[in-house]
């Protein structure tokens, strides 16, 4: 009895770590207090029915990290594009990819330096260098000298650049709040002049740089909750931001004493906020692509509650190239950003999730850091930090449109632990049970895409006899002994080719298709449907 007991016991383990899909994390609030948190974090090596390539294999990618085996037109610079139900970034050589990049890679004294970084990034399974770097030049001599060509950014930073400045184009402007995050000044007269001297003078030198991904505009700015009473409480008629925000409220039929009193509703001060950001992006937009129509407009970097303001999310997809978001406050991102009652609801556009991290209890027990700055969740261990990338990563490319994410960032703060490598007193190094875990997330980007898209990595279909595959851009046929038609589709249902097949014919040409994704019906002479598989080109 007690063997039998003790089988039971085995049997029930074993099946309950077969059906494990999910590995437990533990959480604390950024500040590194309070109680911790279970979290589930999917990953890699526990997706249902997934064999992840081994980190020790290449991603079937080109020099610029793309897929290989998708192809639409080059135009010489990225664009986005949507390619089967899915968006992608485009890259120069016309092969769609993702951005997976590294922000704030700095400390790099020499090109020998930079071109080890580099060169380790890339093993990484990293394509791309992001924001906040001291030399936004520094990838360039890289670039010239290697295969590998990573992408890169530049801050252009309209508002955050223009409300430095305002007090001297309005005198009025209070001292306190002269330059502050807090008073969103974007329905200035005066701004837009501002932004359209700004982008032309900004962009004159980088225009037709072949590997610059493209401009953030800016970095979370306030479109909040706030502004229309900051405006008018703070200001005075007669300033443009005051008398903005009054007729706004006399429009609603909304008096002053009703501010004052703080009778606003959330309606009304989420509708404010929408003014000011669908101004704002209308302005920026035009003033950028003026002045360098031939690069993206990466967005401001959206975070905190703008980010959950559906009108202002609503207004950077309008008038952006890219929705690009901070990733924080949220444990995953299907709880707000990929989640189908918010984003995915809200706007068909692609998106890109320009910043975000977790850090390690380990690292400031070990005395690596000296404390939890920033607004990234606190875990336990680094092997609990690679999880959390895995599980945010996943979540991105389960969406279908986020084109790519910025790992904030290369070297840790003294007071800390954001970086994959450590510069400390206590020892310098790579965080490698983080890394590792980067490393195969990122090397299985495209198989995973498939995984997700339910793309068989096996290009041959095969049903009773009828084999169909792709070629050298031709499709090749077996099994079939009558004559027939085939239809091709892309993913939306669109019909794009009609060929007119022969049981003595066993190939025909693909012409006009770019690389993707199709769908092949093959219809006997009634017009039936017999036989149906997707293609991958």
């Amino acid at each position: 009895m007690k063997k039998i007991i003790i089988l039971h016991l085995v049997l029930i383990i074993c099946t309950l770590i077969s059906a494990q899909t999910t590995v437990t994390i533990q959480t604390q609030s950024s500040t590194g207090t309070g109680s911790w948190t279970s979290r589930q974090a999917k990953t890699v090596g526990l997706l249902p029915g997934y064999s992840p390539i081994s980190v020790g294999s290449a991603p079937d990618a080109n020099n610029y990290g793309s897929n290989s085996k998708i192809s639409t037109t080059a135009t010489g610079f990225f664009y986005t594009k949507k390619i089967g139900g899915r968006w992608w970034i485009i890259d120069p050589e016309g092969m769609a990819g993702l951005n997976i990049a590294m922000s704030v890679v700095n400390g790099l004294n020499s090109d020998a330096e930079i071109a080890t970084v580099y060169d380790h990034l890339w093993n990484l399974g990293y394509n791309g260098i992001g924001s906040f770097l001291d030399d936004e030049n520094q990838t360039i001599p890289y670039n010239n000298t290697h295969t590998n060509n990573f992408s890169y950014t530049r801050r252009i930073n309209f508002f955050l650049n223009y409300k430095n400045s305002r007090k001297s184009y309005y005198p009025s402007t209070p001292s306190a709040i002269s330059g502050s995050l807090d008073y969103i000044f974007v329905l200035d007269p005066k701004f837009e002049e501002y932004c359209d001297s700004r982008a032309k003078s900004f962009t004159a030198t980088f225009k037709d740089e072949r590997n610059l991904l493209g401009y953030f505009i800016d970095n979370e700015i306030n479109f909040n909750q706030d502004q229309l009473e900051n405006f008018l409480n703070d200001l005075a008629p007669g300033d443009p931001s005051y008398d903005a925000a009054y007729d706004f409220i006399g429009s609603r039929g909304i008096t002053l004493e009703q501010v004052k009193a703080g009778l606003l509703t959330e309606t009304v001060r989420q509708e404010f906020a929408t003014l000011l950001a669908e101004h704002y992006y209308e302005v920026t937009s035009k003033a950028l692509k003026k002045y360098d129509p031939n690069h993206l407009n990466l967005g401001s970097r959206l975070n905190g509650r703008p980010r959950s303001i559906e009108g202002v999310v609503k207004a950077s997809a309008k008038w952006c190239d890219i929705v690009s978001i901070n990733f924080y406050d949220a444990f995953s991102p299907d709880v707000t950003i990929t989640s189908t009652s918010k984003y995915l609801t809200w706007i068909d556009a692609p998106c890109l999730v320009s910043e975000f991290y977790i850090k390690g209890l380990d690292a400031t027990t070990l005395g690596y850091v000296n404390g939890y700055s920033g607004a990234g969740w606190v875990t336990k261990t680094q092997m609990d930090r690679g999880s959390f990338y895995q599980n945010t990563c996943l979540e991105l490319l389960k969406s279908k449109a986020f084109v790519g994410w910025h790992y904030f960032k290369y070297q840790d703060d003294s007071n800390s632990n954001k970086g994959i490598i450590r510069t400390s007193s206590k020892g310098s190094g790579e965080y490698t049970d983080l890394t590792t875990q980067m490393q195969l997330l990122n090397f299985n980007r495209f198989k995973i895409i498939d995984y997700y898209d339910n793309v068989s990595s096996v290009e041959t279909k095969q049903i009773d006899s009828i084999q169909a595959y792709c070629d050298n851009n031709n499709l090749i046929i077996y099994g079939v002994d009558f004559d027939f038609s085939i239809g091709i589709y892309d993913l939306t249902g669109k019909k794009r080719i009609t060929l007119h097949a022969s049981s003595n014919i066993k190939s025909y040409p693909l012409q006009g298709l770019g690389g993707g994704i199709y769908v092949l019906k093959f219809y006997d002479k009634n017009n039936t449907v017999f036989f149906k598989t997707k293609l991958r080109i």
